[in-house]
């Protein structure tokens, strides 16, 4: 790799979205996981991937100061009813908290002055536009009496005009949508226009157009006098923020269709298809495909024999619509990609917003090598066909340089400590986030040649008493499985085998899986190694497993055989593997005497092997950092595990009843303060330096995540530390 290739982390992201809720509201939470999902996703997935962080909140009032560590940021506050409660003194403090807030936002990047940072604030019910008298006379996007899918243009326009350089809204009704540089280019048959018995597509969407601040070429009227047809059809094409394709009928036989699809796909521009097809097409022109693509629901309702049973106009109302969003966002993670993959180019290599095709790869000049394109990769088989064109011709992205690398010979297992974290949303995370960097992290660990070994259980309910602990709503276990499973073709046309996840699960807890869960151990997605008991645990016949095969949860013996079982297998795991990375983790119902991540960072850190801890997202791993940074958790008291985690009391009874040796809490934190008093970096003798172990600390980006720890590696296997 160049030295460009390799430091993803110089500079800062292009763009992130902050979405703020008060932590008890239904509302706004459903909301901003829908706009997470709306912009945000895994590497593997065909979207904008534009980092989305949620607001940080303790007791219900935002934490403040917002990190807006990003080149570009579009804040958006989700404003209800519990938000706004004035019922209580507690209330009304939260109330004025997050008032305050709103107010210094605005004051600090009013609307229409700042292209750093824009802020949107959001009514989703009538009541919050009288959240303060302070907050009165400021417009906000009124949710109350529009729906959802307005707020999903004003976020997709904002940040398109973010990644333009330009303010997010103007100055004036922050609830009308802001005007933006983006023309789209429709390409449709003539003979498809309006109709009498119904409008079409092409019209239903220049009726969508005409609500919405952007541009659109689509008529021959377009064209000056005098011009020439195809130069001002190309040009067009070129200028295009994206094309809409209406693939129709009659779409394949018309000359100029074919034409503008041609000169897009040599231009590299984004393309949205819809599938408008009534009955059949006698040949589909093959350039159609390889685009984002959206059933026009309306073309199919028309055919059928209940016409009396749909409504054409709101059947073609809501497709145009839906159809104006997904371009919106299409051409929003064509500028995006672009964005990111200058920051690795060289200047010799020509970078694609688009997945390349034969005639787009036609179109590169002769002198360029390499082609830079979006994640994910395409299929082997498609590349060699692409570059036939071009013999010689480069085609790489993110993740294939990722895995060209060289895995490191001393470094090939790599222990995953992971669990959901509670406290996820003080950090400005969910489930959904930690989930979503988990598959990344883990997707590229293996990809760069490396095995992982994670002791997560399937089933949760195998798991104590308690069953599913709060912030652990996902099972990691099912997902290293089907992550494997999904991306072994990938990894195959990447030129790697993706090594089988290893589980390592403790006694008794392999006991007690059903036929069902160990038959899904097969093929080369997941290895399980059973780690026996302690060889001082007398286990025979002290008690026997219920009708569902379980051994009892609730007798403080067998907590105890679970407690030390558990450890054992942290201790045999750490022993097998290189390295540990550590990411989330529960604070609360687990079933040891220290969350399960914490003991296993301990284990790590007694064991002088390298430690990489991922503190973005909380958890016990950023209860670990804080205790090692010399800051007091609660968590890590005796008295707080008394009051807050079942059977723990029991349990500490039956450590010192049985005469074995415990570390306390208190004791814990105190050797783990002790040896972040030699500082960081030494004690976690990973091979990064303060400040990069600083980075991996807050980072939400699993790239830059992994690209720290391998070059950490990389410097241990060195002996350079």
């Amino acid at each position: 790799m160049t030295a460009a290739q390799n430091r993803f982390d110089d500079h800062l992201a292009p763009l992130r979205v902050h979405v703020l809720f008060h932590p008890a509201s239904r509302l706004g939470r459903e909301l901003a996981l829908h706009l997470f999902d709306l912009l945000s996703g895994p590497s593997t997935d065909w979207g904008p991937r534009i980092p989305v962080r949620f607001g940080s909140s303790i007791d219900g009032k935002p934490v403040k100061p917002m990190p807006l560590d990003s080149e570009r940021s579009l804040v958006i506050v989700l404003v209800d009813a519990r938000m706004a409660r004035r019922a209580t003194a507690a209330d009304r403090d939260v109330a004025d908290s997050w008032t305050q807030l709103i107010e210094d936002l605005l004051e600090t990047y009013p609307p229409g002055v700042s292209t750093a940072c824009s802020v949107l604030p959001v009514a989703l019910e009538g009541v919050a536009l009288a959240m303060s008298e302070r907050l009165a006379d400021r417009s906000f996007v009124r949710l109350d009496v529009k729906d959802r899918r307005h707020l999903e243009f004003h976020v997709a326009i904002s940040c398109l005009r973010l990644m333009q350089g330009r303010t997010a809204s103007e100055s004036g009704d922050v609830d009308s949508l802001p005007p933006c540089d983006v023309e789209l280019f429709v390409s449709h048959a003539k003979r498809d226009l309006p109709r009498e018995e119904w409008r079409g597509p092409v019209a239903a969407l220049l009726a969508a157009h005409s609500s919405l601040p952007l541009e659109a070429w689509y008529d021959s009227s377009d064209i000056p006098v005098g011009a020439r047809f195809a130069d001002e059809i190309e040009k067009a094409v070129r200028r295009a923020s994206a094309v809409i394709v209406v693939l129709t009928d009659s779409y394949s036989s018309r000359e100029w269709c074919r034409r503008e699809v041609l000169a897009a796909k040599a231009a590299g521009r984004p393309i949205v298809v819809v599938d408008a097809i009534e009955s059949q097409v006698v040949r589909l022109f093959p350039y159609v495909g390889n685009a984002p693509t959206v059933r026009w629901r309306a073309a199919l309702a028309a055919t059928t024999d209940r016409a009396d049973a749909w409504s054409p106009e709101v059947w073609e109302a809501e497709d145009a619509s839906t159809v104006m969003l997904v371009t919106l966002v299409e051409a929003l993670r064509y500028q995006h990609e672009l964005s990111r993959l200058r920051r690795s180019a060289e200047s010799s290599d020509v970078i694609l917003g688009t997945h390349p095709e034969a005639v787009t790869i036609a179109a590169t000049p002769a002198q360029i090598i390499r082609v830079l394109y979006p994640d994910p990769p395409l299929g082997r088989e498609e590349v060699d066909r692409v570059t036939t064109a071009r013999p010689g011709l480069e085609l790489v992205t993110p993740l294939e340089r990722l895995a060209r690398g060289e895995p490191g010979k001393g470094s090939d297992s790599i222990a995953v400590s992971l669990s959901g974290a509670p406290d996820a949303d003080r950090y400005g995370g969910s489930d959904l986030h930690l989930a979503t960097m988990a598959h990344d992290l883990a997707l590229y660990l293996l990809l760069s040649g490396h095995r992982l070994l994670y002791g997560g259980v399937l089933g949760h309910g195998a798991v104590g008493p308690s069953g599913c602990a709060p912030g652990d709503a996902v099972n990691y276990v099912g997902r290293l499985m089907e992550l494997v499973e999904r991306h072994s073709p990938l990894a195959r046309d990447l030129g790697r085998s993706l090594q089988p996840v290893e589980n390592w699960l403790a006694w008794p807890l392999y006991e007690e899986l059903t036929e069902d869960q160990r038959n899904k151990y097969q093929g080369n997605r997941m290895t399980l190694t059973q780690v026996p008991p302690p060889d001082d645990l007398n286990v025979e016949d002290q008690f026997a497993v219920d009708e569902s095969g379980r051994y009892p949860d609730d007798v403080p013996r067998w907590r105890y055989n679970r407690a030390r079982g558990l450890t054992k297998m942290r201790f045999d795991s750490t022993a097998a593997a290189s390295a540990r990375v550590a990411m989330g983790g529960k604070l609360n119902g687990y079933v040891g005497l220290l969350p399960g991540v914490a003991e296993e960072a301990l284990i790590t850190l007694q064991a002088n092997k390298p430690l990489y801890l991922l503190g973005g997202f909380g958890g016990a791993t950023r209860a670990v950092i804080d205790i090692l940074h010399g800051e007091d958790r609660p968590e890590f008291t005796s008295p707080w595990c008394e009051h807050h985690v079942n059977g723990w009391r029991e349990l500490r009874d039956e450590y010192h009843h049985a005469a074995f040796p415990m570390l306390t809490p208190e004791q814990v934190a105190k050797e783990i303060t002790s040896r972040g008093a030699t500082g960081f970096a030494t004690a976690l003798a990973n091979g990064l330096s303060e400040q990069e172990n600083e980075e991996l600390k807050v980072t939400t980006d699993a790239r830059q995540a992994v690209e720290l720890i391998l070059r950490g590696l990389q410097v241990v296997e060195r002996g350079e530390q």
